[in-house]
């Protein structure tokens, strides 16, 4: 149904519809990789895989950022479509601190694009979050993160066993949760 101020169009309007040569259109993807103590002996398996997802992104409509986290989030490299940066960023991850804030990092990683939907523009996000732990900063509240979330698609990573599902799925209800036993 077509609709010109509100009302809908009759067979009678003479509309024509063609289809446009291209749209705008942008993927905007966010990495969010813990780094907190307990993966230190992870943490290359983790960067190989960051590494693989950013050399196989779409060269010219996808953006992605790399942002780390134990204590606080970091964002190392901003969204970019530069694979060298990219990857700069990813190799440039280290081990951080035992605590991990999984809530405070979800809130500022899904601030980081808008999803935008006209017809001069289309641009869409996800957040891939990557976690072997539960929240143990208490800094911000589950409630906090899923408001912050809303709408957003949010793919949640759950690596090895002493993760808390039912929070990663939560977190995870508008892309999908993925639970891997051997990271």
């Amino acid at each position: 149904i077509l609709y010109e101020n509100g009302m809908p169009l009759t067979s009678e309007s003479n509309v024509v519809l063609r289809k446009r040569d291209q749209n705008d259109f942008t993927i905007k993807t966010v990495l969010l990789i813990d780094n907190s103590t307990s993966l230190s002996g992870y943490i290359n398996e983790l960067k190989a895989a960051a590494s693989s997802f950013v050399n196989n992104i779409i060269p010219v409509q996808q953006e992605v950022a790399i942002v780390k986290f134990s204590e606080d989030p970091e964002v190392i490299q901003d969204l970019t479509n530069d694979k060298s940066l990219l990857n700069a960023a990813i190799n440039s991850i280290g081990i951080g601190f035992p605590t991990t804030n999984l809530y405070g990092s979800t809130i500022e990683a899904v601030g980081m694009w808008e999803d935008i939907l006209t017809s001069e523009q289309v641009s869409n996000g996800a957040l891939v979050i990557f976690t072997d732990g539960t929240e143990t900063s208490n800094k911000r509240t589950f409630t906090e993160a899923l408001t912050a979330i809303g709408n957003k698609k949010v793919y949640t990573v759950g690596l090895g066993n002493e993760i808390d599902p039912q929070v990663l799925q939560a977190l995870g209800r508008t892309g999908g949760f993925y639970s891997v036993a051997d990271v």
